[in-house]
């Protein structure tokens, strides 16, 4: 079966949405502290715009999940700097890019219609995802970095991201040939 349009859009919307946060993840430690940090702000925007969705009219959900979404992102970046998780100061220039993560927004702000339950569940599954996600490439360039030092390099992300795009598209292809 062929992914249909609206799937491959998702796919590229998340693709873009965690390609700014790519950069900071050089290491698994790295990884997993921006996933983390990423999974706490969309889970807790989503429950916080979630409880205030019922009073808020459809014109005003996105706007408010930018703000309680940068609200958090704020707050996160702040105890990074206090220097208390140890890798802070190296991921600090990275934290304001989670805002900018097109997943999170859209997360965020369809939950503002949902039950607050429903809507934390849907937040946790994005952003466990995402988390996932960043820690994998984190560890990947870590473990790439000792023999191939380009790899940590933030450009390196994007290539690696290719390079599993590239093996994934592949296997499908070759699923689909007769």
């Amino acid at each position: 079966m062929r992914p249909t349009s609206d799937a491959r859009a998702t796919g590229l919307a998340l693709i873009a949405g965690l390609g700014p946060l790519l950069a900071g993840t050089r290491t698994l430690e790295a990884g997993i502290m921006l996933g983390l940090a990423s999974l706490l702000v969309v889970t807790t925007a989503t429950a916080l715009v979630a409880l205030l969705g019922r009073h808020l009219t459809p014109a005003w959900r996105l706007p408010a999940s930018i703000v309680v979404t940068g609200a958090l992102v704020t707050a996160v970046d702040l105890v990074l700097a206090t220097g208390w998780l140890g890798t802070g100061a190296d991921l600090r220039p990275f934290v304001p890019l989670i805002i900018i993560n097109g997943l999170l927004l859209a997360t965020v702000e369809a939950g503002s219609s949902r039950a607050p339950r429903e809507a934390v569940r849907a937040a946790l599954a994005a952003g466990g995802a995402g988390a996932l996600l960043l820690a994998a490439f984190g560890g990947i360039r870590g473990w790439l970095a000792p023999a191939l030092p380009v790899a940590a390099l933030a450009p390196a992300a994007f290539f690696l991201l290719a390079g599993l795009a590239a093996v994934r598209e592949a296997r499908a292809a070759r699923r689909r040939a007769p």
